[in-house]
C-alpha cells in the first residue's frame, strides 16, 4: 500500500474516531471544502464566523451567492485565490480574523490612550469588555474589538503588509508600537484592523 494511500486511511480514521463532543467543540467547519451551492451546519458556521468579521451576511445555512460574494471578497483581501470556495486556506483565515484578540493592560495604559492606539471608541471598548469602571488594572485582559492578529511571515515587510491590508504603515507603528519600518521577526504577531467590508 503506498505511503499516500496510508496517511489519507489514517486521517479519515482520526476523523472517524472523533467523538460527538469533540467534533462539536471543534465545530464542523474546516473537515470539507464548502462550494456555492452546499447546505449545512457548516456553512452556518462560516457565515457566522464572515459576519463575526464584519460581513453583512444572513445566516442560513445555504452556500448562496451573498455568501459566495463574501468569500471573494475574503479571499481577496488575504491574498488568496478569489474562488469563492471556502478550503483549509481560506477557513483559516477566516478563523484567525474571527477570534477575539486580547491585550494585556500593561503599567500606564488608560481606556483613552488605547482608544487612541486602536482607533476604537472608549465606550466601545467598555461595552465590548464589559467593564463596570474605566479604571485598569496591570495584567488585565481587554478585548479590542475591529482588530486581528497577523503572524508576521517570511519576507513580510511592515509597508508590505499595509498595501495588503489596505491600512497606512503609520496606523500599524502606531497600533504596534514599533519605531520604524524597520525589518519584522518571523512570527511576530502584529495588529491588524479589520476592513470595512
Amino acid at each position: 500500500m503506498s505511503r499516500v494511500l496510508l496517511a489519507l486511511l489514517v486521517v479519515v480514521g482520526l476523523v472517524l474516531l472523533a467523538s460527538p463532543a469533540e467534533v462539536e467543540a471543534q465545530g464542523t467547519l474546516g473537515l470539507r471544502t464548502l462550494k456555492p451551492g452546499m447546505w449545512g451546519e457548516d456553512v452556518f458556521e462560516l457565515q457566522r464566523l464572515l459576519i463575526r468579521v464584519g460581513f453583512n451576511q444572513p445566516v442560513t445555512g445555504n452556500y448562496g451567492e451573498t455568501t459566495t460574494a463574501s468569500v471573494r471578497r475574503l479571499q481577496r483581501y488575504g491574498g488568496l485565490a478569489a474562488d469563492g470556495v471556502a478550503g483549509p486556506a481560506t477557513v483559516e483565515l477566516l478563523r484567525q480574523m474571527a477570534e477575539r484578540p486580547r491585550y494585556r493592560v500593561q503599567p500606564g495604559d488608560t481606556l483613552y490612550d488605547l482608544s487612541l492606539r486602536f482607533g476604537v471608541s472608549m465606550t466601545r471598548l467598555v461595552d465590548v469588555n464589559l467593564l463596570g469602571h474605566t479604571t485598569l488594572r496591570p495584567g488585565q485582559e481587554l478585548v479590542i474589538p475591529d482588530h486581528w492578529i497577523y503572524p508576521v511571515r517570511r519576507g513580510d515587510t511592515l509597508s508590505g503588509i499595509a498595501n495588503r491590508f489596505g491600512v497606512s504603515v503609520d496606523s500599524l507603528l502606531r497600533t504596534n508600537r514599533l519605531d520604524d519600518d524597520g525589518p519584522l521577526s518571523l512570527g511576530e504577531r502584529l495588529w491588524i484592523p479589520l476592513p470595512d467590508w
